[in-house]
């Protein structure tokens, strides 16, 4: 059993190095089969990245309503940030437009979107892929962004301090101190995201009962709406790559399986998980791993239970006997 990580398509390396110290490979679904970004290449390769495109249908017509979304979409923002774009992706239905768009690209994407006979896939399944399509690029934007900053924030403070030098004026403390305020892009649109994602999530034949998210606030909002979910421990461990010990990856192995059985058990109990704690080394930037479990309820029910309207079921998934249980690993990086 691969742990699943939801409700995003993109990846960062720092993503993947955090969730690496306790899990050998994970699975990332993608709304289309296009290219991926580079930025997860590399993962893929490496063999730690599962990519799944669990509908891949009408790929032309997806093609080409993308296509034809971005000529709209930079006619009327006029190159303004993904962010701009991708919010009327979420507050309007496909095909995010109004009277003021240009009539041919208004008259193409309708031609696109119009019910096709010779497609298996409903429209609601094939407009949350769009959906998450452009997720997928605002999330690729933003961390670039936040990359950005990140650097001149290093630069601003190394030019503080050389200014302050032995007679520093006491002004140039406050400023060196200040940060440059960053939004967390996983945390916008997190609810229409995990409604959007739970359509590739149930088209997945190989679904697991293990899912990662980085969200707090969407952890919140499920134990919330999911008052049966418990805290059943938390693990603490440091993303140093000079950890990966013979000893990381035999509690690695560990792990998983104490996670499988949990999930494949009739009666689980919060007392059936094993303490102990990492044996990576704690260092500057610590991860943390925060199990709940969810007891006698399926993945795809408890999606279902926490999001405000009902998903069209798009076929049926194929079921999983051994799975009975949901466990929901919060990924927290200091």
């Amino acid at each position: 059993m691969t742990p699943i990580y939801f409700p995003f398509t993109f990846v960062s390396r720092q993503t993947a190095r955090a969730i690496s110290i306790y899990f050998k490979s994970m699975v990332v679904y993608q709304a289309s089969a296009r290219p991926l970004p580079s930025e997860m290449q590399p993962l893929v390769e490496s063999g730690f990245l599962d990519v799944r495109v669990p509908d891949s249908s009408d790929q032309s017509r997806f093609d080409n309503v993308v296509k034809n979304f971005r000529s709209w979409a930079s006619l009327h923002f006029n190159g303004r940030e993904m962010k701009t774009v991708f919010s009327r992706s979420a507050e309007e239905p496909i095909p995010f437009f109004n009277e003021s768009a240009a009539s041919q690209l208004v008259a193409d994407i309708k031609d696109e979107l119009k019910s096709n006979p010779t497609s298996k896939a409903p429209d609601a399944l094939f407009d949350a892929r769009i959906f998450m399509e452009f997720a997928q690029e605002f999330d690729h934007q933003s961390h670039d962004i936040h990359q950005d900053l990140g650097t001149y924030d290093e630069k601003i403070k190394h030019l503080f301090a050389d200014i302050k030098g032995a007679n520093h004026h006491p002004a140039a403390d406050k400023l060196s101190a200040a940060n440059i305020s960053k939004n967390n892009p996983e945390e916008y649109l997190i609810i229409r995201r995990l409604e959007a994602w739970t359509y590739l999530f149930q088209k997945d034949a190989a679904a697991s009962g293990i899912l990662l998210v980085g969200s707090r606030t969407l952890l919140e909002h499920i134990l919330d709406k999911i008052p049966t979910a418990k805290k059943i421990h938390t693990y603490n461990c440091a993303p140093d790559p000079q950890a990966d010990t013979e000893a990381l990856h035999l509690w690695r192995d560990n792990l998983m399986a104490t996670l499988t059985s949990l999930v494949e058990a009739d009666r689980p109990a919060a007392t059936d998980m094993p303490a102990n704690e990492c044996p990576a080394e704690p260092g500057e930037s610590g991860v943390s791993l925060s199990l709940y479990l969810i007891p006698n309820l399926k993945p795809l029910d408890c999606l279902a239970a926490c999001i405000s309207k009902p998903v069209a079921r798009c076929g049926n998934q194929l079921p999983i006997s051994d799975i009975r249980n949901t466990l929901i690993g919060l990924i927290n990086s200091s």
